[in-house]
């Protein structure tokens, strides 16, 4: 199954009444006409439910899912569970944030038109010992990076979800480190 929700007891054998649970718990990305579920046990004694579901959902569905399932399994009686709902983030197998900044640096039209200009206009600034707040300056690029990025690799619109504030924090810094030093030796 590409897109599913497990449940996973180790204490108490799982009971395929749950399927109904899962089925009432969530109004998104479940199989409307039939759903597909399996049981089974993995090598460490733990009952596994999966359920399919028909498309992919966001960190925040998958969030709300996973909490309104618990509440239902709390109810049930059930006490020690894992639940599992699969993420875009667990279908890339690169770090996106690493490869949109090799995408910022090494994409010859979004350097000349975006990436240069922005580090030119923070280059000025430093010149002329003006005040400039470098992650406020840069997110425009950013921001733009991520649509150009998307749209360049057809990449779900969902994936511009996985470019959290922490995650545009790092790159603002590491692109600080590395063109402050690019900025001072003259290069803007």
């Amino acid at each position: 199954m590409e897109h599913f929700v497990s449940i996973i007891v180790s204490n108490r054998d799982l009971e395929e009444h749950l399927v109904e649970s899962i089925l009432n718990s969530a109004s998104v990305g479940l199989l409307e006409d039939e759903t597909l579920y399996e049981m089974f046990e993995t090598d460490d004694k733990e009952q596994v439910l999966r359920v399919q579901l028909h498309r992919q959902l966001s960190e925040q569905e998958s969030d709300d899912f996973a909490e309104t399932l618990a509440d239902k399994l709390f109810e049930m009686g059930y006490d020690e569970f894992d639940i599992e709902v699969s993420t875009d983030e667990e279908s890339l197998p690169f770090d996106i944030v690493e490869d949109l900044h090799v995408f910022m640096k090494n994409d010859a039209m979004f350097y000349r038109r975006v990436y240069f200009p922005t580090m030119t206009k923070i280059a000025d600034a430093i010149k002329s010992k003006k005040n400039i707040n470098f992650a406020k300056t840069v997110q425009p690029m950013i921001d733009r990076a991520v649509d150009i990025y998307t749209k360049r690799f057809d990449l779900p619109a969902s994936t511009k979800e996985m470019f959290k504030d922490e995650d545009r924090a790092n790159l603002v810094a590491r692109i600080k480190e590395e063109e402050m030093e690019n900025i001072q030796q003259g290069e803007y």
